[in-house]
């Protein structure tokens, strides 16, 4: 590698590490109208940002070096800010809401596998691994661990399906699932960001005191 590759490289790569462990909110694209939706209706549900950044980072500390609160929360925001995302979310939303509503009465087979969350339902898992899938095949493992772990918000999903809430059967029989594969797509994200940081120091064959002077 000749001298002008490496040092071109070597100011990418602090760039790189600046935007990875120090974001800057400012250069998120903000679609205005379904971004700001998408997490209303979320904490609607009782899904704040803080409880998915929390479950990511509870999961992903320990293979991502110096990670921060502030980091995974702006690749959180990254992965809603993408359109498929967004849709996915209304509309599995859309359905636990209508599910509450009594709006699939009329086929009580059907309603029954909603309003109990039924294994061999499928449906919801399958609408949500499209958000897992914008971040490849690692944010679609990343989900399914979280989704088998049922930890932090995840948990508080899944022991609220079934109990009343003002009067209503609570369904979380999709939200519960979304939230797992939004986790999943940020943490892909996080992870594959961190590699390419890794990988670079490595290829550039730089001394931790030059990384960190960068």
């Amino acid at each position: 590698m000749d001298e002008i590759t490496r040092t071109i490289l070597i100011q990418d790569l602090g760039r790189l590490k600046k935007k990875f462990y120090h974001p800057d909110f400012r250069d998120l694209y903000d679609d205005k109208r379904n971004y700001h939706h998408v997490i209303q209706i979320l904490e609607n549900r009782g899904v704040t940002m803080e409880s998915i950044a929390e479950l990511v980072y509870n999961r992903q500390k320990n293979y991502t070096k110096d990670l921060s609160m502030t980091t995974v929360t702006y690749m959180l925001y990254e992965v809603l800010q993408k359109r498929e995302v967004q849709n996915t979310i209304m509309m599995g939303i859309a359905i636990d809401i209508a599910t509450e509503q009594g709006a699939f009465a009329f086929d009580e087979d059907l309603n029954n596998q909603l309003v109990n969350d039924k294994g061999t339902f499928g449906l919801d898992e399958v609408l949500a691994e499209s958000i897992s899938h914008t971040s490849g095949s690692i944010g679609l493992s990343n989900a399914y661990g979280l989704d088998i772990a049922k930890q932090g918000i995840i948990a508080k999903l899944n022991d609220e399906q079934g109990t009343e809430r003002n009067g209503v059967k609570v369904s979380n029989t999709f939200i519960d699932d979304l939230v797992a594969h939004i986790a999943g797509a940020t943490m892909a994200r996080i992870a594959h960001k961190y590699q390419t940081i890794t990988d670079m120091i490595e290829d550039l064959e730089l001394s931790e005191e030059a990384y960190d002077a960068l």
